[in-house]
């Protein structure tokens, strides 16, 4: 028997049964083969390749750390993978709350990084979405929440279907490994568009599983229900947004 095997097996199940995700759905949401899942958390097989886990991580925005705890393999822990060269480690999370349901812009006094935050451009996509580029724009001082926060990122508000919460030119403060809960306010990112951009939309998590994602926008474009589902299948990342910064006047 090999003890480091059940516990990844361990920690893989109770991390699906945290999430109402199930092996076959993970894993093809995440583009790999059914089959090497289900061997492992059968123990059919003994492991999992670190690109496998790599991938069902990147499926659910978070590191592979997170998933396994202490039996994540060497170089998916510590300080390398976490923490900045000459940076200050990173302060424990607080228990979770939803930062973004008030919509609020950190004070001047919460304001404890550096200017190292970037922001990403985006353009309008279509009614309700928009398109966001992975390169960033401009640094912006960090927030205290997103201090010590691997890939954390601010992104410019495009359209109104989440006003009056976030207005046109307000960004968004996102963290992108802290797993969102119903009634917290998201960037659920669809897929690649075209030219390096990506199809997204900011909207509230009414509900989730592992079939669909239900949401809410508070100014539907015309036509449009305030509450819709998409399919979980067509979502490539849902990421957590902990606040925003005003938009310049």
């Amino acid at each position: 028997m090999n003890d480091l095997s059940d516990r990844r097996r361990a920690a893989l199940r109770r991390f699906m049964a945290a999430h109402g995700l199930r092996p076959s759905s993970w894993a093809r949401a995440a583009g790999l083969s059914v089959n090497a899942l289900n061997n492992f958390l059968n123990g059919a097989t003994q492991s999992l390749s670190q690109g496998t886990l790599e991938k069902l991580a990147a499926e659910r925005g978070v590191p592979v750390s997170e998933i396994l705890g202490d039996a994540a393999p060497e170089g998916a822990r510590g300080a390398p993978d976490t923490v900045r060269a000459g940076a200050r480690p990173p302060a424990p999370h607080p228990p979770h709350q939803p930062f973004a349901q008030q919509a609020q812009a950190p004070r001047a006094d919460a304001l404890v990084g550096d200017r190292d935050l970037p922001v990403y451009a985006s353009a309008q996509g279509g009614p309700g979405t928009m398109l966001i580029s992975y390169e960033p724009i401009e640094w912006v001082k960090r927030p205290e929440p997103l201090f010590g926060v691997p890939r954390g990122f601010a992104l410019y508000v495009v359209g109104d279907s989440m006003t009056p919460a976030y207005e046109q030119g307000d960004s968004i403060l996102v963290h992108p490994t802290r797993p969102p809960l119903p009634g917290d306010d998201v960037l659920v990112v669809l897929g690649a568009a075209e030219d390096g951009m990506y199809e997204a939309m900011v909207k509230r998590l009414v509900a989730m599983d592992h079939q669909r994602l239900k949401l809410r926008q508070w100014n539907p474009p015309p036509g449009e229900e305030p509450e819709f589902e998409i399919p979980r299948v067509d979502v490539t990342g849902i990421h957590l947004v902990v606040g925003k910064y005003n938009r310049r006047r």
